[in-house]
């Protein structure tokens, strides 16, 4: 019986798992782009924490796009299977 709940859990948790990190990602730009602002209006923000905060946007972006990537294929495989 545990197996059976534990199998019916698999699904949610991956959803689970791409949500938060899409929300990750979003996060991280949503903050790149407050210290751009920071920045340009004259906060006290420093060069290189805006470069920084933009270059983990731009990995964490990179990286999400090719684990989608990823996952089409793997799809496609899928259905390129014959029955």
């Amino acid at each position: 019986m545990k197996e059976l709940q534990q199998s019916a859990q698999g699904p949610q948790d991956f959803v689970d798992l791409l949500s938060s990190g899409v929300s990750n990602v979003n996060g991280m730009q949503s903050q790149a782009n407050q210290q751009i602002n920071q920045l340009l209006t004259g906060g006290d923000v420093s060069e290189v924490e805006v470069f920084t905060a933009v270059q983990k946007a731009d990995m964490a972006f990179r990286l999400l796009v090719q684990i989608r990537n990823k996952l089409l294929a793997a799809y496609e495989e899928l259905n390129a299977i014959r029955v």
